[in-house]
């Protein structure tokens, strides 16, 4: 499937120096390559987490438009796009995004259940898979407060894979995880693309440059190859 990005910027009303607007986003051309990896790096407030919320679906550009297949998300009601999203899309947000009323397990199978759809064995089978393959099968039914930052993370990768989409979007899926943590996070991201899925992840750290196939920099609201 390609996710591609014609023309897009987003603006926010917002007071900074002489301007009233703020310029999150320049106008950007992009499209995710299947098969790969993409690494989006960029300091804290460039842009990289708007841009991936806009290719996510989850904010409307202020200009341009955004299609995978063909299909512009943003013309589409918001209940068809949330389905589109559930079905094509694992995305990752920035922050842990867990129901804390679930367990581990009730939370990675929630792209499921969320629409009422049932649960099978090969389901259980495969969120047990994910959750061993991220080192946390142990705790598949522990609660969300008893699990440290990283746990929580990994509860929240294991959650976008779940339905096997095409689309993977991480925003800073490393940032509460150690070293060996990050580097099973990178491999597991490498299987996927391997597997022909889209891969993109954004992030601040500057030493996992090796793990993309293709690197991009933002900056400033600026994406640079």
């Amino acid at each position: 499937m390609i996710l591609k990005a014609e023309s897009i910027s987003k603006d926010f009303i917002r007071k900074r120096g002489e301007s009233n607007v703020f310029h999150a986003v320049s106008t950007t051309d992009f499209t995710l390559q299947e098969g790969a990896l993409t690494i989006m790096r960029g300091a804290s407030g460039s842009g990289k987490s708007t841009l991936l919320n806009m290719l996510a679906g989850l904010l409307s550009p202020s200009t341009g438009k955004v299609t995978l297949d063909g299909t512009d998300l943003y013309a589409l009601e918001d209940a068809a796009r949330s389905r589109l999203r559930n079905t094509h899309f694992g995305i990752m947000p920035q922050g842990q995004t867990v129901l804390h009323s679930f367990n581990v397990m009730e939370n990675v199978l929630l792209p499921y259940t969320i629409y009422g759809e049932p649960v099978s064995q090969r389901e259980t089978h495969l969120a047990l898979s994910l959750l061993d393959r991220l080192g946390i099968a142990d705790l598949k039914n522990i609660m969300p407060s008893e699990l440290s930052g990283g746990e929580l993370r990994r509860v929240c990768i294991a959650r976008a894979l779940i339905r096997d989409p095409q689309i993977l979007l991480a925003d800073e899926p490393t940032g509460d995880l150690d070293e060996e943590n990050t580097e099973i996070i990178l491999r597991l991201f490498q299987a996927c693309a391997k597997d022909g899925k889209s891969v993109l992840m954004v992030t601040h750290e500057k030493d996992i440059d090796s793990y993309a196939d293709h690197l991009y920099q933002m900056k400033n609201g600026v994406l640079l190859s």
